[in-house]
């Protein structure tokens, strides 16, 4: 069992505004025991209940644990008292659950189980802290597939949400682990999510999505070529960005700079763009970086093109850059962008290119 205190409880209870997709993954099991479901959609409404709610609901099904009958009304009595949808997993077993026969043992026992598998998922959508995270994962997967299809669609609900964005890499480590049941619920989650996306300018795509496409990356090659799949085979410029920025993430060294310069080299001046901003997550790689980028500036005569390019450069703080920013010191459009950007590579803040060049000339010669 894992104790809630009041000041978690208002944390899980983030109200998750958009329900975005429907996963469901059956496993067959048992004879007599209905097909186990676990949808994304379930799970974000359980959490976006009242938490406090949802959590006498658990230790209500933890009841059915006792050897005690007149517990297990007790239990169902709470239950059918609470403002709660009843888990679509868990409706099956209460009719039984009061008898004392073999079959009301066993739906005692899918009930504690449900219990202890939906406490555990809930320690999940707290803030990451390495030892419960490890515990309550220890416990899922005890539970073999049931647990693991649960942990995966907790998971897969949080990873990409601002309020979980300090730990978003330690999600994606998580749904690795259950690898073979997280990846083609991420593959139908990253389904979904293209398909809401409009093909119109101005679009911001979204962290769940980019978040998604990364762990799919992580993968293995599989998962590689699935990206890039989705890379050549979608129309949509704003599913190419989320490809782009799903390597970038991860600061993929071969396939991701591939789809990086294909996109430069593309005649499409948004996706130009939004090379340039991906370069900027590659700080491991800077003198590549700084290769493709003082060839694009010459090259890529859009402005908003430049502009990030300039950006990227003191993002990264390129300090074999420092010439081609200066040269564009005294553009009328460009000039406070390379400002910023001369600032963050050097700490300095001269007011004119003359200044710059001074400066950089002794700078050569030390």
């Amino acid at each position: 069992m894992y104790p809630i205190s009041s000041s978690t409880l208002q944390n899980i209870s983030v109200k998750f505004s958009t329900v975005f997709c429907v996963v469901i993954i059956s496993l067959a099991c048992t004879t007599n025991t209905p097909v186990y479901k676990v949808s994304i959609e379930e799970l974000d409404e359980q959490y976006s209940r009242n938490i406090e709610v949802y959590t006498n609901y658990l230790n209500a099904l933890s009841l059915f644990e006792s050897q005690k009958q007149e517990n297990w009304v007790v239990a169902k009595e709470i239950i059918s008292s609470l403002k709660l949808r009843i888990p679509e997993e868990d409706k099956p077993y209460f009719e039984k659950a009061l008898e004392l026969s073999k079959d009301g043992e066993s739906a005692r026992k899918q009930l504690v189980d449900s219990s202890k598998i939906k406490r555990s998922s809930l320690v999940f959508s707290q803030s990451y802290d390495p030892e419960s995270w490890k515990n309550a994962f220890q416990i899922l997967i005890e539970f073999g597939e049931k647990g693991e299809l649960v942990l995966a669609g907790t998971l897969i609900m949080l990873i990409g949400r601002q309020h979980t964005l300090s730990y978003w890499s330690e999600i994606r480590f998580y749904l690795l682990k259950i690898r073979n049941i997280s990846v083609p619920m991420l593959n139908e989650y990253i389904d979904e999510l293209i398909k809401k996306i409009p093909n119109k300018e101005l679009y911001v795509v979204r962290d769940e999505l980019i978040q998604s496409m990364a762990c799919i990356v992580s993968s293995g090659k599989n998962g590689i070529k699935r990206i890039c799949n989705i890379f050549e085979s979608s129309s949509n410029i704003h599913v190419k960005k989320a490809c782009l920025l799903a390597f970038g993430e991860l600061q993929d060294p071969i396939k991701g700079l591939e789809l990086i310069i294909a996109s430069i080299r593309s005649n499409n001046d948004s996706l130009h763009e939004a090379a340039y901003y991906t370069l900027s997550k590659y700080s491991f790689y800077r003198e590549k970086v700084s290769e493709i980028l003082r060839a694009s500036i010459i090259n890529d005569a859009d402005t908003s093109c430049r502009i990030q390019i300039i950006n990227t450069i003191g993002m990264l703080k390129l300090s074999d850059c420092i010439d081609i920013l200066i040269s564009y010191m005294s553009h009328p459009i460009y000039k406070d962008y390379v400002a910023v950007s001369l600032k963050r590579v050097t700490g300095l803040t001269y007011e004119t290119e003359k200044q710059w060049l001074q400066w950089y000339e002794r700078k050569k010669k030390q």
